[in-house]
């Protein structure tokens, strides 16, 4: 058979040039974390098939030692680039620093020095002989200790590096991990093929080469298919590692014992001393071991801690850390200071009480003295006085009642989102509202199984609206006008509730406030009701516009949807005709 027909040369011609095709690429990506390292190894690979290839066709002895010790030459500089690579790619470049590197060349370095001055020697190979495999002659020979110790270092190289990709299988997500198994397989390839020339399964000079055939394809496969050298997981854990450093809310990493495995710098500043790894939480914070232990560990938490001799308070917050199939490694917990958003709380709530209490017994005997004045005044410029701060007072004790109305929402701003139904809410609350101002005309059009997803005081928002609709209404003949429709936006059902009337309208200062979500010195609005309305309906995940209408005034809240008034979307037109809506008139 001619030689470069063989299925050595064959094999040994598709390894090069699988090889060559791997380090371009490589190159070309030079800019990716691990491309560099990637290249060096494919390089080195290539070069030892052009050697063998160059082996070939020499048919003497000494012509195939020198070729071997050159391809001995290569291989540890291969297996360091494998290791390199895998450092690199999992996010350990710090390893890779002026005291690792010199340790991991001295055994090749010396390996290789003694192979080009002593071989063949009884301590490094012995008795080389030529014999035919594969339609060629291939150097056959007896391995020595140094040679064998040499392969084992091999070895461990190549393990230490499969170590860590097995990590990021195990921990990461899934094109992370499918990219670590194709590199795990390439690597095995080259392994696997020299283990079965080593238990004579495989003929000498083929066992390499099939190795590099497979590690090609299975390199070319990933950076096709699950774009390796694209997106490489360093990226993602430089920046997650680099966030939790600069972070300033104390992170604890927990193990299924409850001891500190790591830390970052906030919270072993929060300790007071940064030897903390591998000590129980329980010895390092008791505070925060006692309330993980009492607390759901899936809800937030709060924990009182002692910092230089000062009490402060701090949330806690806690994420279980999974591995493959969901088994539970750790937890991590993380802390916030939030002693002065506590204090400032306390403060305000100090404060609106006090307020609250004293507006509505100072306007309570405000009240009583101005009827008082009212009736009994002789003059009609004292009547009229006292009637006018008659008024005034009841506007105050009506901010006191929204005040109190206002802390109720707050205080329960986080709480779950509930379903209400449309048309018990607004007819409760234009019923209510209409008795205390008859003159109103007011009429509902609302989807018989209209819902939405709201905060529990959804409610109070829609009472707000239906009563300054009517009571800033001066017109002689006032109506109001409550619909409900459903719509689309962005993939997702919503409800929208609107409140018209043939009133003044709403001040173009309220509205500028409420759209900025701020009111200035200069610019201000008139009351609290359109702010209970804005908050509630941002707690419940909606929003709150003001369409233009050529009546007077329009407020829409717009809601999420619940799958109930998502399954029929013929009604989404609402009208005072529309069939199957709640229609009414008050």
């Amino acid at each position: 058979m001619v030689w470069w027909l063989s299925p050595h040369a064959v094999l040994t011609v598709l390894s090069t040039v699988l090889g060559v095709g791997v380090t371009v690429f490589s190159l070309r990506n030079r800019r990716v974390a691990g491309a560099v390292p990637l290249a060096a190894l494919m390089g080195a690979a290539s070069l030892w098939s052009a050697l063998d290839l160059v082996a070939v066709p020499v048919s003497g002895i000494e012509g195939k030692l020198v070729l071997s010790r050159l391809q001995m030459s290569l291989a540890p500089l291969a297996v360091l680039c494998w290791l390199w690579f895998a450092v690199v790619y999992t996010g350990h470049e710090e390893w890779v620093n002026r005291r690792s590197v010199p340790a991991l060349l001295a055994e090749p370095a010396a390996f290789t020095a003694a192979i080009w001055v002593l071989d063949p020697a009884p301590l490094l190979r012995s008795n080389p002989t030529l014999e035919a495999a594969g339609g060629q002659q291939v150097l056959r020979y007896d391995p020595g200790p140094l040679f064998e110790a040499h392969i084992a270092y091999t070895y461990l190289l190549f393990l230490t590096g499969a170590i860590l990709l097995t990590r990021l299988v195990v921990n990461t997500e899934r094109l992370y991990r499918d990219q670590s198994v194709a590199l795990l397989l390439a690597v095995c390839g080259p392994l696997a093929a020299n283990a079965l020339w080593l238990l004579g399964l495989l003929p000498a000079g083929v066992e390499t080469n099939v190795g590099f055939v497979f590690t090609g394809v299975v390199l070319a496969v990933a950076i096709f298919r699950q774009r390796l050298l694209e997106i490489v997981p360093i990226a993602k854990e430089i920046a997650r590692e680099e966030l939790i450093t600069e972070m300033e809310d104390r992170v604890f990493v927990l193990d299924a014992d409850d001891r500190i495995v790591d830390a970052n710098p906030s919270a072993r500043r929060l300790v007071g001393r940064g030897s903390i790894v591998g000590e129980p939480l329980s010895s390092v914070l008791p505070e925060l071991d006692a309330e993980l232990r009492e607390g759901d560990t899936e809800e937030p938490g709060s924990v009182r801690i002692a910092v230089d001799g000062i009490e402060r308070d701090f949330d806690v917050r806690v994420a279980r850390l999974r591995r493959a199939h969901g088994l539970v490694a750790g937890r991590l917990v993380s802390l916030r200071d939030v002693t002065s958003q506590r204090r400032r709380e306390q403060r305000l709530n100090v404060l609106m009480r006090v307020l609250r209490h004293n507006l509505r017994n100072g306007t309570a005997g405000v009240i009583g003295y101005a009827q008082v004045i009212s009736q009994q005044a002789d003059d009609t410029e004292v009547a009229t006085a006292a009637d006018r701060i008659l008024a005034q007072s009841w506007e105050l004790s009506d901010l006191s009642d929204q005040a109190r109305e206002i802390a109720t929402v707050l205080e329960h701003g986080d709480e779950t989102r509930t379903v209400h139904d449309l048309p018990t809410v607004v007819t409760d609350a234009v019923g209510e509202v209409t008795e205390e101002y008859p003159e109103v005309d007011a009429e509902t059009a609302v989807p018989e199984d209209a819902s939405a997803l709201a905060v529990e005081s959804f409610p109070t928002a829609v009472s707000q609206l239906v009563e300054n609709a009517c009571e800033h209404n001066d017109d002689e003949n006032p109506w109001l006008r409550v619909t409900v429709d459903t719509y689309e936006r962005d993939g997702h059902g919503w409800v929208r509730l609107l409140v018209v009337d043939n009133g003044p309208g709403i001040p173009e200062a309220d509205v500028t406030a409420l759209e900025q979500g701020y009111e200035t010195a200069l610019e201000h609005g008139s009351g609290l009701g359109l702010w209970i309305v804005k908050w509630i309906a941002e707690l419940s995940g909606g929003t709150v516009s003001f369409p233009e209408t050529d009546h007077g005034g329009a407020v829409a809240v717009s809601l999420p949807r619940t799958e109930q008034s998502r399954a029929d979307d013929g009604r989404a037109s609402v009208g005072p005709e529309s069939n199957g809506q709640q229609s009414g008139k008050n």
